[in-house]
């Protein structure tokens, strides 16, 4: 699984690409907007918050669960548009739109990271709520939740600086060239 660093290049190069033609990308034009793109493009994570009863807990216990499917994505980009329009937003289909974009850029990185903590089901409901299948396609070495400060997780987050980090930079130089 990719951590945040991941899902955060994943959210600024998201915002980058839905920057309108011939603007700069929004990343530093509006900090609100790129920090909502974070904060969406991390939101599925939010499954490792629980309450057990006595209060919150930080636990991947239930990580990879619903929010990490294409129903959530979809549930969540609805309520984004719906807020938009309320607040009388002329582009609230547009920011619907968005706000699928990054939910799912953290759903399709997961998919591909391969995941070695079978807690749910190895990979994640994809389909969910049409199918509560796990999917996995593991292509990139990611963090051992396990042990975080081993060398296999120093490595994998490495490579995902490296793969995520790129994405990134790629798609923001491509866009300033716009």
């Amino acid at each position: 699984m990719p951590t945040p660093i991941g899902h955060t290049f994943l959210g600024l190069a998201t915002i980058a690409i839905a920057s309108k033609r011939g603007e700069k990308p929004l990343i530093m034009g509006n900090l609100k907007l790129s920090a909502f793109c974070v904060i969406m493009a991390g939101l599925p994570d939010i499954d490792f918050i629980q309450w057990d009863g006595a209060g919150i807990i930080i636990t991947g216990l239930y990580h990879h669960g619903i929010t990490h499917s294409i129903g959530f994505a979809l549930m969540v980009s609805a309520l984004a548009a719906l807020v938009a329009k309320l607040v009388k937003r002329g582009d609230w289909l547009w920011f619907g739109g968005l706000t699928l974009a990054l939910v799912m850029s953290h759903v399709i990185a997961d998919i591909f990271m391969i995941d070695g903590y079978p807690q749910n089901g190895v990979g994640i409901p994809l389909l969910w709520p049409i199918s509560d299948a796990y999917y996995i396609v593991p292509l990139i070495p990611g963090m051992d939740r396990s042990n975080i400060f081993s060398m296999a997780s120093v490595l994998g987050l490495l490579l995902e600086i490296f793969i995520f980090g790129g994405i990134f930079v790629g798609v923001y130089i491509a866009r300033n060239k716009m």
